[in-house]
């Protein structure tokens, strides 16, 4: 399976190179946005499939006479082919940057995958940073940005959501998400475990876990260990909540 995923992926950039060349031969003369997604795939699971599923509903995807690139740190298939044919059509280019390959999770040649990264990164007209920590990681590994660009937190309206000040005797519900694997499935049990310490404190404290999580019976195992079944739960597509505390 390892393989062929492999052969589908350079075949995929190879026929995206072709695409892209044809389709910008001609230049668009719509004035309106007609947005190109750069061959990012959509799907259910993780979240760069998610996010480009949703963008589509709401910005549609032109393959033809296309007038801005908006491609995807971690969702990215467009070779160096592709990418100079739309730096020499002169079509703008919106990045949204997520995350940077590190050594403490990524086994292979992170160093390798950041090049890579870095030369849309500095090219891009704009860029859209997830968070601070965000940026500040991305100029770390990929090197200090001169270019346009701006903090936007996955699109969530922060004069509307905004962390509590106090959150003792009071019902408080937690969400993490994404495309969790097994070599960096910390991100949730480092919060199981302060949820253990939390809850003495304050037992209406709940926890949503949501997306693709890869070694799920681990956690799980977790959860039971620490008898925290009735403040935890895990959200997928087939499964609605019903009340937080509510363990599935």
């Amino acid at each position: 399976i390892g393989i062929i995923k492999k052969v589908a992926y350079i075949f995929w950039r190879l026929y995206l190179s072709i695409f892209i060349f044809i389709n910008t031969l001609r230049k668009s003369s719509n004035k309106n946005p007609c947005v190109f997604y750069g061959g990012a795939l959509t799907g259910n699971n993780g979240g760069p499939l998610v996010k480009i599923k949703k963008l589509k509903k709401y910005f549609p995807e032109h393959t033809h006479n296309f007038n801005i690139v908006y491609l995807l740190s971690n969702n990215q298939y467009l070779n160096n082919i592709s990418f100079n044919i739309i730096i020499k059509r002169k079509i703008p280019i919106i990045l949204n940057q997520n995350g940077v390959f590190y050594p403490s999770w990524f086994k292979g040649n992170w160093r390798k995958e950041n090049l890579k990264l870095s030369k849309i990164y500095h090219t891009a007209d704009y860029v859209l940073w997830q968070s601070k920590f965000s940026k500040k990681a991305s100029d770390k590994f990929l090197g200090k940005r001169l270019g346009l660009g701006e903090i936007l937190y996955n699109a969530v309206d922060t004069e509307i959501f905004f962390p509590k000040e106090k959150l003792f005797n009071k019902e408080f519900i937690f969400l993490i998400t994404g495309n969790i694997r097994a070599n960096n499935n910390y991100r949730i049990l480092v919060i199981i475990q302060a949820l253990k310490n939390i809850l003495k404190k304050n037992k209406y404290i709940y926890l949503n876990i949501a997306g693709f999580i890869e070694d799920k019976n681990h956690i799980i195992n977790l959860i039971k260990k620490l008898n925290l079944e009735e403040n935890i739960n895990f959200i997928d597509e087939y499964s609605q909540i019903n009340a937080p505390h509510i363990y599935r």
